[in-house]
């Protein structure tokens, strides 16, 4: 019955995937988006 949490989840880490990417290229190297980066 975690399928609708999980699609949610992969939702919103779909549409901040992009805005991630994008912070971690212009700041570089960053300890808040680095675990974000690498998933």
């Amino acid at each position: 019955m975690k399928e609708p949490e999980e699609q949610i989840d992969v939702k919103l880490n779909y549409s901040q995937n992009r805005v991630v990417k994008e912070a971690c290229n212009y700041c570089g190297v960053n300890t808040n988006h680095s675990v974000l980066c690498s998933a």
